[in-house]
């Protein structure tokens, strides 16, 4: 049905894959991802972003038939969590607006989010910047579990491309983290940053802590403390992004 926002369950009498496409065809904006196998009651994601335009929705579909109480704990850039609570309906879904204060963190903030529920879900990051002749948009399904080596295959910082890898420690204890980048030739180069307790970090293409080079990549995450990284990536030239939660590994 037309002008609806809505979760789906897909049921099949044969194994299956599905993936789910949205396109806006007025702001040409679109994004995509593979479906999820299972319900969860706990969901990461190491990106949110509401600076700069960019809008950030967790969306949480509950498929049961009881209500469930779904809290998001934001662990922001530099700054205290921040934590907000939904009730979702049997059969409905919610979202969590990141850029509002009711259900987020409101705009010009830099997080991951931990999504917790008292019965099972599914759930999905969305980010946007719909600036005009710009139209950004990426998505990613939840990480169920966290853990301390993700590895990414593409990523670039050639002209005209950033790369970003978040990554969010929503633990009570600090560590470190390690981006070890690799390119097609060369030895791969290091980058060590600190991750406190509660917060999120980013490794950047055009940063201190990126590859160093204005070369395609591969790039691998560790940490001392169990975490959460996911990857961006976004052409300049093209208006074009992409993003991957990592699998630990």
């Amino acid at each position: 049905m037309p002008n609806e926002a809505f979760s789906v369950e897909l049921i099949s009498t044969l194994p299956i894959v599905s993936q789910e496409v949205l396109i806006d065809v007025g702001g040409l904006l679109a994004h995509g991802t593979l479906g999820t196998t299972s319900l969860t009651t706990t969901a990461y994601f190491a990106e949110g972003f509401t600076g700069d335009s960019w809008l950030t929705f967790i969306s949480v579909g509950n498929l049961g038939t009881d209500p469930a109480t779904v809290t998001a704990t934001y662990s922001l850039f530099g700054g205290d969590p921040v934590v907000r609570q939904i009730v979702v309906a049997p059969g409905a879904r919610e979202t969590f607006v990141a850029h509002e204060i009711a259900t987020g963190v409101g705009p010009g903030f830099s997080f991951g989010v931990s999504i917790s529920s008292d019965l099972p879900i599914v759930v999905q990051e969305v980010l946007i910047d719909p600036k005009p002749g710009v139209a950004l948009a990426h998505n990613v399904m939840g990480s169920e579990a966290l853990g301390t080596s993700f590895s990414f295959a593409g990523g670039s910082a050639e002209t005209g491309w950033l790369t970003f890898i978040s990554v969010t420690n929503p633990g009570s204890s600090g560590g470190s983290v390690t981006a070890t980048y690799y390119f097609d030739s060369g030895p791969p180069v290091v980058r060590v940053e600190a991750i406190a307790a509660n917060q999120r970090i980013t490794f950047a293409s055009n940063a201190s802590n990126g590859p160093g080079s204005a070369l395609p990549f591969a790039v691998k995450i560790t940490a001392t403390v169990p975490v959460v990284a996911q990857e961006v990536v976004i052409s300049l030239d093209n208006f074009a992004a992409f993003g991957a939660i990592g699998l630990a590994n």
